[in-house]
């Protein structure tokens, strides 16, 4: 009977998701193309839609892992709990746990990346002002970096630089796909500019302030989070000693409490 409750509230999800989904693209394509919108462009309002669905490099898998785990967090807390409600509140935090996962990954990804810029461009800074050539900085860069996704762009770049005759434009407009990032983007213009007119050194340094500050405010953040925990660490701790201490005491009064009034 549990099962076929538990399969019951699975396909109402299942079924209202995607219910809800096709609504949502429906008013949407209405107030972008009006009452007179057809449904050859429906199309067009899925791809808003994406804006509200992490990037994720595979989507099937993404959908199929919140449903999978939506259903084993029912499982387990219907069973354990032998509650309907409360079967259903562990399956929706399986249902947010991914996107939960994913944030975390990616902040902790744009960290590093900023970090490795950061390097990145004060190598480029020290080489460009002791005159060495583009080719040979954008060959020495890829080595202070940690993050193997930064790197193997990078050391596209110094490929596509080499082979295609000084052209970037492949490379930029690959990482601008992969890193999101405005410091990203800041940099391949700080590149593009120093291709086109042989300097760049204002655009670097203004870069490298900024990616200084974003630096410092990452360690007061970290020195912030630890803190937090320390403290919380210490309460814990303190409210223990105290129930340690007071429990036998507590006991013996209660017990000469009883003896009096026995």
């Amino acid at each position: 009977m549990k099962l076929l409750r538990i399969i019951f509230f699975v396909s109402l999800f299942v079924f209202a998701y995607f219910i809800g989904y096709k609504i949502y693209a429906k008013n949407q394509a209405i107030k972008l193309k009006g009452r007179r919108v057809k449904k050859k462009n429906v199309s067009n309002v899925l791809l808003q839609f994406k804006k509200y669905i992490p990037d994720v490099e595979n989507l099937y898998t993404y959908i199929v892992t919140k449903i999978m785990l939506f259903i084993t967090f029912l499982y387990l807390g219907t069973t354990n709990y032998e509650s309907i409600f409360m079967g259903l509140v562990f399956s929706i935090l399986g249902f947010m746990l991914p996107d939960f996962m994913i944030k975390i990954m990616k902040n902790a990804e744009k960290k590093q990346v900023l970090i490795d810029l950061l390097n990145v461009v004060e190598s480029i800074k020290i080489q460009m002002s002791s005159n060495i050539p583009l080719i040979v900085a954008l060959k020495n860069i890829p080595s202070v970096c940690k993050n193997k996704k930064l790197k193997n762009a990078l050391v596209d770049m110094q490929l596509e630089y080499e082979l295609s005759g000084y052209s970037l434009i492949s490379s930029c407009k690959s990482m601008r796909k992969k890193f999101k990032f405005v410091e990203i983007n800041m940099f391949l213009s700080a590149i593009e500019q120093q291709v086109k007119y042989g300097r760049a050194a204002e655009t670097y340094e203004n870069l490298i302030t900024i990616l200084k500050e974003k630096y410092i405010e990452y360690i007061e953040n970290n020195t912030q989070t630890k803190m937090l925990f320390m403290t919380l660490g210490i309460v814990i701790v303190l409210i223990n000693l105290a129930v340690m201490g007071c429990y036998p005491i507590i006991v013996e009064v209660n017990q000469n409490l009883s003896t009096m009034l026995g």
